[in-house]
């Protein structure tokens, strides 16, 4: 039986796309997933002329409100504005007219231009800090009896002060957490991608014909049907041998041990199942499309690329037939902090869904009266 496992080994590394899907493509998807999630995201940065013509108060504080964050802001003549403009030396202008801070004091509504030749977001945003600036500004005026603009700068912040805020920080153990539910995610699917490579091992086999060694061994069905699914498990182990490996050294990330444990039992349910289809399906063109189907429509419902709680109650109940939504639930409830005891139905779950695609396997290879209706 070794040596069925080792042809089965050398057969799958000699074809690119099986070396891929099996070896390549898991640790790929898992490690980008890390990647994204530990990447900060910063914000844009931009060049912005304003052209203050008014030169008040008001109006320089507006250029300070402006000018916040990572921006660069510059002064420039209104008549430069164009051509600056044109050249791409800025990103938009700000042209604050002459009366800006009167108009204001005077219970008005001033108007602001703001120009740019980028994408639209640009200047909306711009618009909308303008706009909150004046409207808080007009509002202080409506309530407050304010007759400098001095006066009105130090309620204005006093309000701000004062006000409710609200801050969303991102940590980095939550990003951890959440690049570790989407990459496992995304490496339950092509686990099951791979499973299926891996049983296609036993439709080549019956398309080519080379069982007559195994009957001149002798070597009995079932001895190459569990050589099948001890070189799919040798696959598996190497995946999540090589995620370890990637999670302590590559992209230090804490994944718990259970974690690997789930993976594990995952993966042998699937081995099972595509090993049931390869024992029944009668070509390879049919046994390719009930692979893809079941490996994309099961992660889909399972919550492989998205969370599951997202999809509607009726999808959920649906999703508890798939071993991906017993999976990927176990995942998030141990970044969730929740004890390996909330869990154990999770886990029961995959190892009867192991068992049954063991029988199933049982079931049809009894179905075949000898190894010439094997082969």
């Amino acid at each position: 039986m070794l040596q069925i496992v080792k042809n089965n080994i050398r057969q799958l590394l000699s074809k690119k796309g099986s070396l891929f899907v099996t070896l390549i493509l898991p640790i790929v998807l898992f490690c980008m997933s890390l990647m994204l999630f530990k990447t900060d995201i910063t914000e844009a940065k931009w060049n912005v002329a304003v052209a203050d013509e008014d030169k008040s108060v008001l109006s320089v504080n507006l250029c300070e409100k402006l000018g916040g964050g990572p921006n660069v802001l510059s002064e420039i003549n209104r008549e430069e504005i164009d051509e600056a403009l044109a050249d791409s030396l800025y990103d938009l202008a700000v042209i604050i007219p002459s009366g800006f801070e009167k108009e204001i004091l005077s219970g008005g509504e001033p108007q602001i231009s703001i120009r740019s030749l980028k994408a639209q977001e640009v200047s909306i945003t711009y618009a909308n800090r303008a706009n909150q600036y004046i409207n808080g500004l007009i509002s202080l005026m409506n309530i407050k009896d304010i007759n400098s603009a001095e006066e009105l700068i130090a309620q204005s912040d006093n309000m701000q002060k004062s006000g409710l805020k609200f801050n969303m920080q991102s940590t980095s153990e939550e990003k951890e957490k959440a690049g570790i539910a989407q990459g496992g995610g995304f490496l339950v699917y092509v686990i099951s991608l791979s499973m299926f490579v891996v049983g296609e091992l036993i439709l080549s086999e019956k398309r080519q014909g080379t069982l007559n060694r195994i009957r001149q061994a002798p070597v009995k069905k079932l001895s190459y049907v569990f050589a099948t699914f001890i070189t799919g498990l040798c696959f598996l182990i190497f995946n999540l041998f090589s995620i370890f490996i990637v999670t302590n050294f590559v992209i230090p990330v804490e994944v718990q041990p259970i974690m690997y444990l789930i993976w594990l039992l995952y993966g042998i349910a699937w081995v099972f199942v595509a090993m049931f289809f390869a024992l029944t399906v009668g070509s390879s063109r049919a046994y390719s499309a009930v692979s893809t189907i079941l490996s994309v429509v099961f992660a889909m419902l399972g919550g492989s690329y998205w969370p599951y709680w997202l999809m509607p109650d009726f999808l959920q109940k649906i999703a508890m037939i798939t071993p991906q939504f017993w999976t990927n639930t176990a995942i998030y409830k141990l970044l969730d902090g929740k004890p390996i005891a909330d869990i154990t139905g999770n886990l029961v779950a995959l190892v009867g869904f192991a068992m049954l695609g063991a029988a199933l396997c049982v079931f049809a290879l009894r179905r075949s009266k000898s190894a010439e209706a094997f082969v």
